[in-house]
C-alpha cells in the first residue's frame, strides 16, 4: 500500500472513530444523532473506493452528467417554462446520442438545419443521414470531425468592408 492509500486509510478510520464518539455524547441534538446513526449502516458503501480505487469518490457518473444541463435550463431564456423543459430534454438527449456515436454536435446540428433550410424550414422527409445508427459509416465519419471553417475569399472580404453609398433620402 503506498502512503496515499495508507493515509486515506487513516483518515476515514480516524472519521470513523469520531463518529462512534459523538454518537456517545449524551447532548447530542437529535439530527445529528439520526444522521450519524446512519453512517455505520451505509460506511461500507461509501468507502467501497479505498478497496476498488477505480470506483469515483464523488457523485455517480449520472449525476455528474445531469449536472451542467440542469444549472444551464435555470440560467436560460424560459427557465420556468414548461417548453423549455421539454425543449431543453430533447435536445440533451440529441446531444448526448451524438456524443455516445462518437459525433461532433456543432458540426451535426449545422448540417440538419442546413438541411432543414433547404427543406423550406422543414426537417427533411428522410431523416435516416441523421440518424446516427441509421447513416452511412463515411458520414459518421465526416460528421465526427469538427465543422470546417470558411473563411470568404479575400476579394468578398474586400467588398464587404467598402463604405456603403449613401442613399437618396429627399
Amino acid at each position: 500500500m503506498d502512503a496515499n492509500q495508507c493515509n486515506l486509510v487513516t483518515k476515514l478510520w480516524q472519521r470513523q472513530a469520531r463518529c462512534e464518539a459523538h454518537l456517545r455524547e449524551p447532548e447530542l441534538h437529535l439530527a445529528q444523532q439520526k444522521v450519524l446513526s446512519s453512517l455505520p449502516n451505509h460506511w461500507d458503501g461509501r468507502t467501497v473506493f479505498v478497496a476498488r480505487p477505480a470506483v469515483a469518490m464523488d457523485k455517480n457518473t449520472a449525476e455528474r452528467i445531469l449536472r451542467n444541463p440542469v444549472v444551464g435550463r435555470k440560467h436560460s431564456d424560459g427557465s420556468g417554462s414548461v417548453w423549455s423543459a421539454h425543449f431543453a430534454a430533447i435536445m440533451l438527449s440529441v446531444l448526448q446520442t451524438l456524443l455516445l456515436w462518437g459525433l461532433t454536435p456543432h458540426h451535426w446540428l449545422s448540417a440538419f438545419l442546413q438541411a432543414c433550410a433547404e427543406s423550406g424550414g422543414q426537417s427533411p422527409a428522410d431523416l435516416s443521414p441523421f440518424v446516427p445508427w441509421q447513416m452511412s459509416a463515411e458520414r459518421r465519419e465526416v460528421l465526427s470531425r469538427p465543422l470546417p471553417v470558411r473563411v470568404p475569399a479575400f476579394g468578398s472580404l474586400a467588398q464587404e468592408q467598402q463604405e456603403p453609398e449613401a442613399a437618396d433620402t429627399s
